[in-house]
Formats: structure tokens, C-alpha cells, sequence
């Protein structure tokens, strides 16, 4: 179309020219015609070039249309596998988030256990503590109450002279106070230990008063203070080695729990 625009263009100047100078003649048509030619032939030349250019850029849009096309078929594939890969990790997500919560609540009662466990620990050893005290405790002063009434009677043996009778009141005024001081001591720390009976025997003989003689019931009162003592140290025997073991048990729990 653009040719023909030309042309038209170089005929009606031509044309015009021709009616003006009409001397002109063959000359001017064909310095026109050969002009049209070689426009013509150029023309040509630029559609072919045109043609091919549009060639090869239509068969570089085929191919990446093609290539394109093919990559949107691949997706379009892959887009149900893919959703269907998310409704997976969905429901993978959701046991997960069950499985934590409940991690987190073994977490809170195993805390919770291990708490417990080290208070009642703590109690347990703080009762050993105060037992084992009380229990030595005890046991010193019902031997010291053995030792006086030991002594009471060995002196008894040495007897009945004067200077003996003023030894025996001065033991009376010192010893004797600090016999009762330790036996109440001794019973006050075994009255879940012994009957009642024996209370009151060992009660009624401190509070008898010293007559010089080492009465008989000194003897029965030893006894029953050397039972107290044998019940003690029984019982101290019996809790340490208990005391031991609930120690290395809790220890074994608690390493447990933290595992």
C-alpha cells in the first residue's frame, strides 16, 4: 500500500511536469520508470527481508508457545499432586500439634512428680534428721542414768560408816538431781516405746526419797532403762541404712524423670 502511495505520487508529479515542460519528452518517463523500478525493486527487497525476519520470529513465538504450553500442562499436572501434598501435611500437622500438647502435658506432670518427689523427700529426711538426733540424744542420757545408778549402787557396797553416810548425802544432793534430770530426759524421749507400767516405775522411783540404801527397785529401774536404750539404738539401726535407701532411691527417680 505504501508502494502504491508512492507510485500514484511520482505519476502525478510526472504527470504535472510532463503538462509544464512538455519539451521534456522520452527523458523524464524514463528517469520515472527506472525511478519506480529501482523503489519497486527495493520494496521487494525490504518485504523479503520483512518476511523473513517475521518468519523467524513466528517460529521463535511456536516454539515458546509450544514450550510454555507444555510447562502450563506439566503444572496443571502437578497442582492436584501438590494440594493433595498440602491436605497431607495438614493432617501431619494436626497429629504433630496433638502429639506436642501432649508432650507438654507429660512435661507438667512429670515436673509436677518430680516436685512432689522432692518434698516428700525433704520431709522424709528432715524427720531422719530430727529421729536420729532425738535417738542419740536419748541414748546419752539413759546412759549417763545407767552410769549414775551404777555408781549409786557400788557405793552401797562400801558400807555404813560415817564418812561414807556423808559421801552418800552429798551424792544424794548432786548426783542424784542430775540422775532425775537425765531418766525424765530418757522417758520423755521413749514414751511412744514403753508401756505405761514402765513409766510410772521408773517415775515413782525418782520420786522416792534417797534413804541411803540402794533399794532394789534401782535394779528393775536399770533394766527397764537398758531396754529404752536398746530399743533406741535398734530403731537408729533399723532407720539409717532405710534412710540410705529411700536417699539413693529418690535419686534414681528423679534421674529418671529428667531422662
Amino acid at each position: 500500500m505504501k508502494v502504491a502511495f508512492v507510485l500514484a505520487t511520482v505519476v502525478l508529479v510526472a504527470s504535472g511536469a510532463s503538462l509544464k515542460k512538455a519539451d521534456a519528452g522520452p527523458r523524464t518517463i524514463t528517469r520515472v520508470v527506472k525511478l519506480l523500478q529501482e523503489m519497486m525493486e527495493k520494496s521487494k527487497a525490504d518485504g523479503d527481508e520483512e518476511r523473513k525476519v517475521y518468519g523467524l520470529q513466528k517460529c521463535q513465538c511456536n516454539t515458546e508457545e509450544g514450550r510454555l504450553n507444555g510447562n502450563i500442562a506439566d503444572l496443571n499436572k502437578e497442582i492436584p499432586m501438590l494440594e493433595s501434598d498440602i491436605e497431607g501435611l495438614k493432617g501431619t500437622n494436626g497429629v504433630l500439634s496433638s502429639e506436642v500438647g501432649q508432650l507438654r502435658a507429660d512435661m507438667t506432670t512429670n515436673e509436677e512428680a518430680r516436685a512432689e518427689a522432692e518434698g516428700i523427700r525433704s520431709k522424709e529426711n528432715a524427720a531422719f534428721i530430727a529421729m536420729e538426733a532425738d535417738s542419740v540424744a536419748a541414748i546419752g542420757s539413759m546412759k549417763q542414768a545407767i552410769d549414775t545408778l551404777a555408781e549409786v549402787g557400788a557405793d552401797q557396797t562400801m558400807g555404813a560408816a560415817a564418812d561414807h553416810k556423808q559421801a552418800m548425802a552429798d551424792f544424794a544432793g548432786a548426783s542424784l538431781m542430775k540422775l532425775k534430770t537425765t531418766v525424765k530426759q530418757a522417758l520423755l524421749a521413749s514414751s511412744a516405746f514403753i508401756s505405761k507400767a514402765k513409766q510410772q516405775k521408773v517415775e515413782s522411783f525418782l520420786q522416792a526419797p534417797f534413804t541411803g540404801a540402794y533399794s532394789a527397785v534401782s535394779g528393775e529401774v536399770v533394766g527397764i532403762l537398758k531396754d529404752m536404750r536398746d530399743t533406741f539404738k535398734s530403731n537408729l539401726a533399723d532407720a539409717q541404712p532405710t534412710e540410705k535407701a529411700s536417699a539413693e532411691a529418690h535419686v534414681k527417680f528423679i534421674a529418671n524423670k529428667e531422662d
